[in-house]
């Protein structure tokens, strides 16, 4: 069942206030995020007569930071050695011991090839791994990054559990990560949080919660009428105290928002932080192929790495738009209408705009698969040519059945301008 925005039969008129109700998990109740309908003053054809869900929590409230989180460095040994005589060995020579992971054997073994990652890394630390093969002939040639993980950081200027987790619900509701991770395995919108009665020092008693399922093909609903299709979607609303997830873990493009309260290292319990440090985070790690397609071969193009050309990609934000936003003379259709829209911002409400998104698309993939199966003179005609899409544009981009996405790159929805500035600051004054 979908969540419950408030009001509950809300008359979705421009002007009206809203707000969406996020639950907690660790202690009861919830907060509730604010939202207005508005007009989004654009002029494309797509969304002409539709009316915006506009976020009416206060930015300003928010210090934000980016930052690199770890980066994975990968180093060759003339002569075989386990992980545990290197980290001690570069404790020695460098003043600092990064995690070391094997690549070409297994641990407790020894091997010649190995992962360094380094926390919170600084360009000191960096350039020392970087110098490393000058100084030792064990060392085969400079390290050569492998991956990283880059976050973005809320810090609520009041402090307070309920702005934290306010941005944690902004963040669940308006992100919008390239579609390809959503249909690998496992890679789905997924929420992992911990029990009332877990060990936090430990970590344990952790388990995964599904959120929601997006569908798996559009012939999954070809008998569908497109107004049925919400009650196709099952969903549960990610807890604002839970950590987020899309894209599998081993992946090479994986995300996560959560609300941070502690620093959990390898090997080490959690480290509760001060009220003040404590934050709403988005961070995506990239590895693989997502790394390679930054460009960085070498430690000195990851020191002099532009990270705002992340801001595209990997941190965008958008606002969902509701249809028929027009006055009827009809009351039939006027009802029909504020049916939809109702139904509508109640899928907004549970999913936020990746649901919304998808059901755009799959009611799109069925109109046209209607209009293909009439006959000529009933098919809806462009140029005196069956029309093969409604709105939008064909993209490069396929979906999970290798057909052109019919709603072009975003569908229905409007960019969340003030949210993706704030982060593309962020990540434009962050160096290492």
């Amino acid at each position: 069942m979908l969540p419950r925005p408030y009001p509950l039969y809300p008359s979705l008129a421009e002007g009206e206030e809203l707000a969406v109700f996020c639950p907690r998990y660790t202690t009861p109740g919830g907060i509730e995020l604010p939202y207005r309908i508005a007009a989004h003053g654009k002029s494309q054809t797509r969304i002409r007569d539709r009316i915006m869900i506009e976020p009416r929590l206060d930015l300003g409230d928010y210090v934000v930071r980016a930052t690199v989180d770890w980066v994975d460095l990968h180093v060759r040994l003339k002569n075989p050695a386990d992980y545990k005589a290197l980290r001690k060995k570069l404790k020695r020579l460098i003043g600092f011991m990064p995690y070391a992971d094997p690549l070409d054997h297994e641990e407790g073994q020894e091997g010649h090839e190995f992962a360094l990652r380094l926390q919170d890394p600084t360009k000191k630390q960096l350039v020392s791994l970087n110098v490393l093969h000058t100084a030792l002939s064990e060392f085969v040639g400079k390290p050569v990054p492998l991956a990283m993980e880059v976050a973005v950081d809320f810090f609520p200027r009041d402090a307070t559990a309920e702005s934290r987790q306010k941005m944690v619900a902004l963040l669940q509701h308006h992100f919008l990560p390239p579609r390809e991770p959503w249909f690998v395995e496992k890679g789905g919108p997924r929420s992992t949080i911990l029990r009332r009665d877990a060990d936090r020092k430990g970590l344990k008693g952790r388990f995964r919660q599904k959120t929601f399922v997006l569908p798996e093909r559009a012939s999954d609903y070809h008998d569908e009428k497109p107004d049925r299709f919400w009650s196709k979607f099952p969903s549960r609303q990610p807890y604002v105290d839970g950590t987020f997830y899309v894209g599998p873990e081993k992946h090479p493009e994986m995300w996560r928002v959560q609300d941070k309260i502690s620093n959990q290292r390898r090997g080490k319990d959690a480290v509760m932080l001060a009220d003040e440090e404590r934050r709403a985070r988005i961070e995506v790690q990239l590895q693989g192929d997502a790394f390679l397609d930054l460009g960085i071969t070498s430690v000195e193009e990851l020191v002099g790495f532009r990270f705002e050309k992340l801001a595209k990609r990997y941190f965008s934000f958008w606002m969902a738009t509701l249809p028929f936003s027009r006055a009827d003379g009809s009351k039939v259709v006027s009802f029909a209408n504020g049916w939809r829209r109702r139904a509508y911002w109640r899928l907004f409400a549970g999913m936020g705009v990746m649901g919304v998104f998808r059901r755009d698309q799959e009611t799109m993939t069925m109109l046209k698969r209607s209009n293909e199966s009439l006959p000529v003179e009933e098919k809806v005609m462009e140029k005196g040519k069956p029309k093969k899409h409604w709105v939008g544009a064909w993209t490069k981009e396929k979906d999970e059945n290798g057909q052109p996405w019919l709603l072009g790159e975003h569908g229905f929805l409007v960019s969340y301008k003030a949210l993706n500035e704030r982060v593309r600051y962020a990540l434009a004054d962050l160096k290492l």
